[in-house]
């Protein structure tokens, strides 16, 4: 779908070039912020419930906030 955008706009634009680069490390760019934001805030919210790593039982904020990440 990317070079489609990117096809489309070279059409439309002849004068550029050298644009597909641009949209690709774009696209790059945000799936890593998405991916980094996502980690980030699983993190917070395990940690805000009360997770404790290696504990044999957890809390039922903690149960519930699995469930729902």
């Amino acid at each position: 779908m990317l070079s489609d955008v990117v096809d489309e706009i070279a059409v439309q634009n002849p004068s550029c070039k050298g644009l597909e680069p641009l949209f690709i490390s774009g696209s790059r760019f945000c799936n890593k912020l998405g991916g980094g934001l996502s980690a980030g805030i699983s993190t917070m919210t395990l940690h805000f419930t009360g997770y404790k790593a290696g504990a044999c039982s957890h809390v039922d904020e903690v149960v519930l906030a699995l469930k729902l990440l």
